[in-house]
């Protein structure tokens, strides 16, 4: 959720405004959760890293998504990793012992797509998202130890 810093000031001095604005953002979670059950029965489920809504000074909602297509090579790490994770929890249940969170894989490279679709409406955020030619979308290759590659900026 972004709102607008003035936006704040005015809900800290103001019970009114952030009455109105809380039942704004309650609104639009609820357009989100909408939106993810909306996304389960699509292919592009995988393809959404972040939902989010923006609350504007002037009061407007406005919604993004941000999403991310890697490439075949870089998919196949993933799910090398997550296998190795799993057999090495798996191997840890059994002897306490072992360190779960160090799989023996070395770092790899690979192509992903990245992109951030912004809208209105979630109806219309849910066909952009859905109509997306990928094809227009530049791949970056991410290099093996590349500090960079991914920020979490949730707060």
């Amino acid at each position: 959720v972004l709102i607008d810093p003035q936006e704040l000031e005015k809900m800290a001095e103001d019970d009114e405004v952030k009455s109105q604005n809380l039942s704004l953002l309650d609104d639009a979670v609820k357009n989100l959760d909408s939106m993810k059950e909306q996304l389960k029965d699509t292919e592009n489920e995988d393809s959404v890293v972040r939902l989010g809504v923006t609350i504007g000074s002037d009061g407007n909602v406005s919604y993004f998504a941000e999403l991310e297509k890697i490439g075949e090579r870089q998919k196949e790490f993933v799910d090398k990793i997550r296998e190795e994770k799993q057999d090495a929890k798996e191997k840890a249940e059994k002897d306490a012992s072992k360190d779960v969170d160090n799989p023996s894989t070395k770092n790899t490279y690979g192509k992903v797509r990245r992109t951030t679709l912004h809208s209105s409406s979630v109806d219309d955020l849910l066909k952009q998202i859905n109509q997306l030619d990928w094809s227009t979308i530049p791949e970056e290759t991410l290099l093996p130890g590349a500090t960079g590659n991914h920020f979490d900026l949730s707060v």
